[in-house]
């Protein structure tokens, strides 16, 4: 959890910078599932849930 307060936020992109992505998680202690539609890079990082980073369940093309 401190590492996670320890990291700076990253800037918000630029107007117009954000990208489509077409990516599915799901939460490994839940079973919770979030699809992810934009993104400001091709390669989020993975959301968090549960204190833990989400599986990605769509391959990275």
């Amino acid at each position: 959890m401190l590492r996670g307060l320890a990291r700076p936020r990253p800037e918000p992109p630029p107007v117009g910078e954000v990208r489509r992505v077409d990516l599915r998680y799901r939460c490994g202690v839940c079973g919770a599932e979030v699809r992810m539609t934009r993104a400001a890079n091709e390669d989020p990082e993975p959301p968090r849930h549960c204190m833990e980073e989400m599986e990605l369940l769509t391959p990275l093309e």
